[in-house]
């Protein structure tokens, strides 16, 4: 029983981050839009720190997820071309 609930919290950490990833990757883009059509300098500004601290989530959660998934399918038995979808790289 513990075996099964470790195996769903791993993998409901792998869900969400790459969910994460997903909504990350969108907010990436509509501020990049945003900061194409702003002309006031103060709000590029903002945007372009947003857009910075965005991009570092997205690096710290793809970082989290291959490292973290090495070990995570250490103790998951997940078919192989599920594994290698998921490390792969970008």
């Amino acid at each position: 029983m513990h075996q099964v609930i470790s195996t769903q919290s791993d993998s409901a950490l792998l869900v969400n981050i790459s969910g994460s990833q997903r909504w990350l990757s969108q907010k990436a883009a509509l501020l990049s839009v945003e900061l194409v059509y702003s002309s006031n300098t103060s709000d590029r500004k903002q945007i372009r720190e947003q857009l910075s601290e965005t991009i570092a989530q997205l690096q710290l959660n793809h970082q989290t997820l291959i490292e973290g998934s090495t070990h995570i399918f250490h103790r998951i038995a997940y078919h192989r071309k599920c594994k290698r979808c998921i490390l792969a790289h970008p």
